[in-house]
């Protein structure tokens, strides 16, 4: 593991008043409620509880690299992490939905719109923190996780479920596809600007 990274994690986080945990898969989660979307995860940072916390296991760095770049939004005040409904974050209010909550057809894009924004610019991030930290990983592989997550979104709202499902495995497969070939969907749904931007800045880990 790189303990540069890890170590500069824990400063920034403590300096901050974060609480980060490694535990092992075996243990308990630290404060997971109430995001029961959230139990099949890697890893997650928490505005509201203040905490970042990643699973123990030969690929944590990766995972850390990306919930590290959502402490890092909420640190600098990015805008759509700020952003609230009602006084929830988007992310919270959106896995409350997800969970069953009632939510207009207009909130609710809204919502997506704010966290497809989060999301892309924490990739980005994440990908410039492996870049500095040095932390090998498939850059590739990694990038295929992620644009299927962000177009994922899609599906989420579209059959009110998260994207640990059976529909994942196909949206790892198609990303992989149009990565392979050097192309995107012709289409993504809330925000093609946003989405052609993430592909454009991500395209020189692509040559890796």
């Amino acid at each position: 593991m790189s303990k540069s990274l890890i170590n500069a994690v824990r400063k920034d986080c403590q300096d901050h008043g974060v609480k980060v945990y490694f535990p092992k898969r075996s243990q308990v989660a630290v404060n997971i409620k109430p995001f029961q979307w959230y139990k099949n995860c890697d890893g997650w940072f928490c505005q509201i509880d203040k905490e970042l916390v990643v699973w123990e296991s030969p690929q944590m760095l990766p995972v850390l690299a990306h919930e590290y770049g959502h402490f890092l939004q909420w640190k600098e005040g990015f805008k759509y992490m700020k952003a609230r409904k009602n006084g929830v974050p988007y992310t919270q209010k959106f896995n409350y939905w997800v969970d069953g909550l009632d939510l207009g057809e207009k909130e609710l894009t809204q919502i997506l719109n704010g966290i497809i924004q989060i999301e892309w610019n924490c990739e980005i991030r994440a990908l410039d923190i492996m870049e500095e930290y040095n932390i090998v990983t498939n850059k590739r592989k990694y990038l295929t996780s992620a644009l299927s997550a962000i177009y994922g979104y899609y599906y989420v709202k579209e059959y009110r479920t998260n994207v640990n499902t059976p529909a994942f495995a196909f949206l790892q497969a198609q990303a992989d596809e149009l990565i392979q070939a050097g192309k995107l969907p012709s289409k993504f749904p809330y925000n093609q600007a946003l989405y052609k931007k993430f592909a454009r800045e991500t395209k020189k880990y692509l040559k890796q």
